[in-house]
Formats: C-alpha cells, sequence, structure tokens
C-alpha cells in the first residue's frame, strides 16, 4: 500500500478534467448557515456511473444529498471552501492553508475497506483536512415527508453516506471530506480457493505489458505476463499455503493484489472477492488441530456439567472475533481421544449450558466426526453483536481470549466492549 501528501491545489486540478462524478454530502443548519460536515467524492469507471447514488432528503436540522456533477464544479468547492447545491449555498472552514501539501492519499487495492462502501477496483483515496466548522449530528428522530426514517443523524450518514447496511457495523461520524479516484487498467476479480485449485481472472481496460506474480511458499511461485483478459487456475497438490500473494504489476508500479490467509482465524469476515471451498468436516477439524490452541481455537477433552472453564471460552470468543471449541482432543497433547458421550448428548449438554449461563446467548453451531470410534465435537462461537457476554446471567463475570487462555476481563475492558456494543447499534443516550 503506497501513502503520501499532496495538496488541495492538486486534487483540484485533478477533479478539473472529470466530466463527472458522483458526491455524497451531509449539510447542518446552524443559525441558518448550511455548514459541510461530511462529503464524499468518487470518480467512477463508466460501467459503474449508472449505479451511482442519488437523492435529496432534508430534515430542516440536517440534510443529504447525492447527485452526479460535474468534476469542475467540485473542484471550486474545495478551493472556495464552499459552494452552492440544489437549494443550499454551504461552506467549511479549513485550519490549514489550501496550498499546504496537506492532503493524504493512499493507495488502495480492488476490496480494500476504507470508510466507503467496499469497491472491486484498486483505487487511490485522498483524504482531505475535516471542516472545523460543523456540529455535531443531531442525536434526534430524522423524520419528513418523502424521506426516510432515520432514529439519529449517525445511523442516516452510515446508510446513506458510507452505504453501511449492517447495524452492528460501526462507522466513523467525525467530519471527513474523502476523493476516491478508481482505477480500471488491472484488477483481480474474483478469486476462488478449494482444497486443491487456486482460481480467479485478471481484466481491466489496459493489460498491456502487465506481469502475474503468485507467491506462496516455495512450491507455489508463479511469473508470467498477461495482456488481455484471462482466467488462472493453478492447482495446489499440496493445499492452500498459510499465505498467499497475487499480485499485477508494470515495470516498477502494481496495479492491484490480493493477500490470502487461508489459515487465518474461520471466524472473522472474509474478503468479499474471495469465496472459499472448505474441505470436508475431517479434514476441518484436523487442520483446525494441527494449528493448535490459540486466540480462535479451544481444545478440550470433555465439557464439565457446570460448563467450567469451556462455557467461559464460549463467552470471550464471543466478546471476541468468534472461535471453536474442540471436544475429544486432548488440551496438552492435542490427540483424538474423543467423547464419552454421544455426540447428540453432548450438542443438547452444550447448548443447555449455554442457554442457561451466558447472557446474552451468543450463536453457536455443531460440526462432528467420528475418527476411527473417537467421535469429536466442534463447538463454533460466532462473534457475538452484543457485548459484553458474561457467565452466569444473575451475577455475570466476563472474559476474553488472550492467546491460548480465557482471562477474566478488566474493568476498562468490560467499558470497551459495552461502548462499542452501544457505539454498533447506532443508539445515543445524549
Amino acid at each position: 500500500m503506497d501513502s503520501g501528501y499532496s495538496s488541495i491545489t492538486d486534487v483540484a486540478a485533478k477533479l478539473k478534467i472529470i466530466p463527472n462524478v458522483s458526491i455524497r454530502m451531509v449539510l447542518l443548519d446552524k443559525e441558518g448557515q448550511w455548514l459541510l460536515h461530511t462529503f464524499l467524492v468518487d470518480i467512477l469507471p463508466d460501467e459503474l456511473q449508472g449505479s451511482a447514488s442519488s437523492y435529496h432528503y432534508n430534515y430542516d436540522v440536517i440534510a443529504f444529498v447525492a447527485r452526479t456533477l460535474p468534476g469542475a464544479d467540485v473542484s471550486e468547492w474545495l478551493l472556495n471552501k464552499g459552494g452552492e447545491i440544489d437549494d443550499y449555498r454551504f461552506q467549511y472552514v479549513l485550519q490549514q492553508n489550501v496550498t499546504d501539501k496537506n492532503v493524504h492519499w493512499t493507495r488502495l487495492q480492488s476490496n480494500a475497506s476504507t470508510r466507503f462502501a467496499a469497491i472491486a477496483y484498486p483505487c487511490t483515496l485522498y483524504t482531505l483536512p475535516a471542516p472545523s466548522n460543523a456540529w455535531d449530528l443531531p442525536t434526534q428522530i430524522l423524520v419528513n415527508d418523502h424521506c426516510p426514517f432515520f432514529p439519529n443523524g449517525p445511523s442516516a450518514l452510515s446508510q446513506l453516506i458510507y452505504e453501511v447496511t449492517d447495524p452492528y457495523r460501526g462507522t466513523d461520524t467525525h467530519e471527513a471530506i474523502s476523493i476516491r479516484f478508481i482505477h480500471t487498467e488491472a484488477r483481480i476479480k474474483h478469486i476462488e480457493i478449494s482444497p486443491t485449485m487456486l482460481s480467479f481472472e485478471v481484466v481491466g481496460t489496459n493489460l498491456r505489458n502487465t506481469q502475474l506474480q503468485i507467491s506462496g511458499s516455495p512450491e507455489l511461485q508463479v511469473y508470467e505476463p498477461i495482456s488481455k483478459t484471462k482466467r488462472v487456475d493453478y492447482p495446489l497438490p499440496n493445499g492452500m499455503p498459510p499465505t498467499v500473494w497475487i499480485v499485477l504489476s508494470r515495470a516498477t508500479e502494481w496495479l492491484d493484489y490480493a493477500y490470502l490467509h487461508q489459515r487465518s482465524s474461520p471466524f472473522t469476515e472474509k474478503q468479499d472477492n474471495v469465496t472459499f471451498s472448505p474441505p470436508d468436516i475431517s479434514t476441518q477439524i484436523q487442520e483446525l488441530i494441527a494449528q493448535g490452541e490459540g486466540p480462535t481455537i479451544e481444545f478440550k477433552k470433555h465439557i464439565s456439567d457446570d460448563g467450567g472453564t469451556a462455557i467461559k471460552t464460549v463467552a470471550a470468543f464471543a466478546n471476541d472475533e468468534g472461535g471453536v471449541i474442540l471436544l475429544g482432543i486432548d488440551d496438552k497433547s492435542g490427540d483424538i481421544v474423543g467423547i464419552t458421550e454421544s455426540v447428540n448428548r453432548t450438542k443438547d449438554s452444550v447448548t443447555d449450558l449455554v442457554r442457561r449461563k451466558v447472557v446474552p446467548e451468543p450463536e453457536i453451531h455443531f460440526e462432528s466426526y467420528d475418527f476411527n470410534g473417537k467421535p469429536v465435537v466442534a463447538v463454533y462461537v460466532k462473534k457475538g453483536n452484543s457485548p459484553p457476554y458474561g457467565v452466569n446471567p444473575e451475577k455475570p463475570e466476563f472474559y476474553v481470549r488472550r492467546g491460548a487462555t480465557t482471562f477474566p476481563a478488566k474493568q476498562e475492558e468490560i467499558v470497551a466492549l459495552a461502548q462499542n456494543s452501544i457505539k454498533n447499534s447506532g443508539i445515543s443516550y445524549e
């Protein structure tokens, strides 16, 4: 990932020659004067311009506008620290001189996670100094005729401006001005990973002199020229390496890349452009055993009648990134010893313990496999949406995962989990 600094005048010059740009903006009414709070600009390729947002919602104290405009209009707004759109004449104040090199830029690969909704193209993201004269977003319910309902300003900003529809995904609600230039020359299109094959497409508007490199341990080293759209299929006779780089480049410039973690936590969110075809459950469990205990993996011979440390680990996994408890595995040697009760009874016991002892109740599911008469049950715990998760409803005790060990949560950790839960809910108590 490359980065550096530019000036607002340089960015404005780039925008001035762009025929059409897509904008999304938030304006706040301060004593009759509209102030710019958030301003996002997308320079989209032709094939995406039809999907650009278009709306105008006015809630009296706050307004949301999305349009496709000439780049020259946006260029003038940046240089003049304000402008006019629809019925709004708005302004903003920057602390820094606009000629200073105070605009941070970052070159991002396709499907990179940013404030914007992820896009399947590499891009250069410019982040300008934030406006310094806007008020905080309103916390009251937003309603008006012919406008969608939102419980508060931050919720509206998340959905309308950043296009985040997941109610549990937090969004930065501070003032921001960001501009994203999309690059279409070359990109890596949807990646498919199976136990025996790595597949993807190389596409783009200018693949001339493009080089493809794949690197992933000694047995996976590929270097070849690409001059046109191509489907790439590479066999994996030894399975997927722990990490893999796929890079498109031209001379000393990278055009797009993907970094794959086949053995990263199976409980965190995956990349939008990557599909894993998982191996059979026997192989999955054996791979988890081979990884050993860690932040998302715990071994237990069995689970005690009161849940013991296993139920504390369920709460800890839900408080963090999720995890799996493998029942029927010796936690010292990692050997498969098998559970002593039936698989169905074990599942019922764990389900009952989680329902009775963990509050709020996290989401779990089971997988099982019989290894030559030694049954193993995998208890998958999903990352929770409403932390903190505690053990014992009457007087909850909270736990976190640190390395391969479950610890009682410190007071500041409990507070941080609760604050994150409130932030992700979009609810304000101010």
